[in-house]
């Protein structure tokens, strides 16, 4: 598009989205359009925002950004209609990847929501792991670290997918399962199922609470010599 519809005013109505230019030129902008412009808009953040050596892996790891694309698509269909009545048509179409390349990453649209918790929480272990902090800032990592995806995880929590966040958690557990002792799991669990329900307090009032905050709250609740498990 030229330079003259860099900055537009949208007039949405029920079919169509009509930008309008500092020019005063109109011109029809269908939906289908729009959400495909906001992926190839996500797809240049994802490489612009990486530095030299991210950018080199990502570029040479496609199936990565197959599901990073698919994710993306899912969560423009989100903002639109309710999960239950997004087809995996729809997902794969605006993704720009076909039916074989989708089922090659997910079987089911649930696992779209999984593979996002998973990658939220990688995100969180990993600079937890590195910075090795006391309890209260690796609570405050995770915390902050939702609060930054808070208009996704209120989508996705609004379409009662919630729980699935509580799968990916105990699945970090069942990795170290060998190295555990039947007290260590039931101090698992008790712990996970606490900052599981502690998130979905937060989300149900629409995360207001500043993450540090919901950190002390939480961190009350733990025993003076808790060892975070999760790391």
């Amino acid at each position: 598009r030229t330079s003259r519809f860099l900055f537009r005013m949208f007039f949405i109505d029920k079919n169509r989205l009509m930008p309008l230019s500092l020019t005063g030129t109109c011109e029809a902008l269908s939906f289908n359009q729009f959400r495909s412009e906001q992926l190839s808009a996500f797809r240049k953040r994802l490489l612009l925002s990486a530095g030299k050596d991210t950018f080199l892996r990502i570029k040479n790891n496609t199936s990565d950004m197959m599901c990073d694309y698919i994710v993306e698509a899912m969560f423009i269909l989100l903002r639109e209609k309710d999960f239950e009545n997004i087809r995996i048509s729809e997902i794969a179409d605006l993704a720009g990847v076909n039916r074989s390349t989708y089922y090659r990453h997910f079987h089911s649209r649930q696992d779209i929501a999984r593979f996002y918790y998973q990658r939220l929480l990688e995100r969180c272990f990993a600079e937890a792991h590195e910075r090795r902090p006391d309890n209260e800032e690796y609570l405050r990592i995770i915390f902050r670290t939702f609060k930054k995806e808070k208009e996704k995880l209120l989508l996705l929590d609004r379409n009662n997918l919630s729980f699935l966040l509580l799968e990916i958690m105990n699945s970090y557990f069942f990795a170290r399962k060998d190295n555990c002792s039947a007290r260590s799991e039931i101090h698992f669990y008790y712990h996970v199922g606490g900052v599981f329900n502690a998130f979905l307090c937060w989300l149900h009032e629409d995360m207001r609470t500043s993450p540090d905050i919901l950190a002390r709250i939480a961190l009350a609740a733990l025993p003076p010599d808790f060892e975070p498990l999760l790391m």
